[in-house]
């Protein structure tokens, strides 16, 4: 049961492990996104911290799959405080990465 909620868990955020890896650094830096970072600073580092193993290895290695499942929680135990910046991601994003 656990890995199955795991994978569901994981399509919800797909879009987001997809565009942490895939997108550039000026995708990164827009406007929205800095605002976000710099009023939720705690969570978006955490995020920042974990986002350097998804976008530095495979997605089949420990070390990525190790960060999903971190991140798969970040997001998880604070669905609310995130909530602009995952609509910041799928708005902007939309058709690109999303």
């Amino acid at each position: 049961m656990l890995k199955e909620s795991i994978f569901i868990m994981t399509e919800k955020y797909d879009y987001i492990f997809k565009w942490t890896k895939n997108s550039t650094k000026q995708e990164h830096h827009i406007p929205d996104i800095e605002d976000f970072a710099k009023n939720n600073h705690n969570l978006f580092m955490t995020y920042h911290k974990l986002s350097i193993p998804i976008i530095q290895y495979d997605e089949n290695t420990p070390e990525y799959n190790d960060a999903k499942k971190k991140m798969i929680n970040l997001f998880e135990e604070n669905e609310t405080a995130f909530k602009p910046f995952l609509n910041i991601i799928k708005e902007k994003f939309d058709g690109k990465y999303v």
